[in-house]
């Protein structure tokens, strides 16, 4: 057996034995399989985002973020949604900041990190370095982002620059008409500037 092929047979061991555990209601157990997989294949980037997962669920987020951080460090560029998921569930935002800032010194042409940073940015209420990201991120993906957009709107509208504001809304609106909470910040924002 190629030793490719046996570290294959470890992770899937490894996923049924713990997804056994996890649908039985043992979290622990199953982060314990992974971790005893993880000395066998310390190199695998998928356990390690599969322990952060089991220790979100736990609301272990002080155990998640680095599990996230070395799976991130060991794939090409992270899993977009199990990433933003992380920071979204923190309530940590300086350790979230933190970690946002070392993704982006791993991959700092990754337009998504700069969004992320700009989100966080706009929650610590610092609507001038959102703005800066945001725009990086826009300008990077050339304004195809509507989520960079609507969040875009948010730091204007922190800033108090509520016509910038609604341009950016009307922007990711347009193009992502699915996203409630933008569509109702533009529907918002146009009825207060009546335009």
């Amino acid at each position: 057996m190629s030793v490719l092929a046996s570290s294959a047979r470890v992770v899937l061991l490894a996923v049924s034995q713990a997804d056994c555990l996890h649908k039985a209601g043992d979290l622990d157990g199953a982060i314990e399989v992974y971790q005893q997989a993880l000395a066998l294949e310390p190199d695998s980037d998928y356990l390690h985002f599969l322990i952060a997962k089991l220790f979100q669920e736990k609301g272990d987020l002080v155990h998640a973020l680095p599990e996230y951080g070395r799976g991130a460090q060991l794939y090409d560029e992270p899993t977009r949604e199990d990433f933003a998921s992380l920071f979204e569930d923190s309530g940590d935002l300086v350790a979230a900041l933190a970690e946002v800032k070392e993704a982006i010194r791993i991959w700092p042409d990754n337009a998504y990190f700069h969004y992320l940073l700009g989100r966080l940015l706009v929650k610590k209420n610092d609507p001038d370095a959102a703005i800066v990201e945001l725009q990086w991120a826009l300008k990077k993906e050339y304004n195809h982002f509507s989520l960079a957009n609507c969040a875009l709107g948010r730091a204007f509208e922190l800033k108090g620059d509520l016509q910038a504001a609604l341009g950016q809304y009307r922007t990711a609106f347009r193009a992502h008409t699915h996203n409630d909470r933008c569509r109702a910040a533009y529907e918002r924002l146009r009825l207060q500037l009546k335009k």
